[in-house]
């Protein structure tokens, strides 16, 4: 199921969760102190991350390092003319 508005609201999810029509969640727009995370960590719902929380313990999760990411086409653009 994908739910299309956002769902910030810990006992909206919980609701959610308790209803039975879902085996598990994809968090998306995670907050590093996400209360989200911790009520599925919590009642010990299966769910995943697109982002991450502070504490990735034990969690599944997809993110970009933006770091790195910003270090590699600063390099690239730097480097433009021997690119081509």
């Amino acid at each position: 199921m994908l739910w299309p508005s956002e769902m910030h609201d810990p006992n909206e999810l919980r609701q959610f969760t308790q209803q039975g029509l879902v085996d598990g969640v994809i968090l998306m727009e995670v907050r590093l102190n996400d209360e989200r995370v911790n009520l599925l960590r919590e009642i010990g719902f299966p769910f995943s991350m697109i982002g991450r929380c502070a504490d990735t313990t034990g969690l599944g999760y997809a993110d970009i390092d933006f770091e790195r990411t910003t270090q590699e086409s600063s390099a690239f653009w730097r480097d433009w003319d021997t690119n081509i």
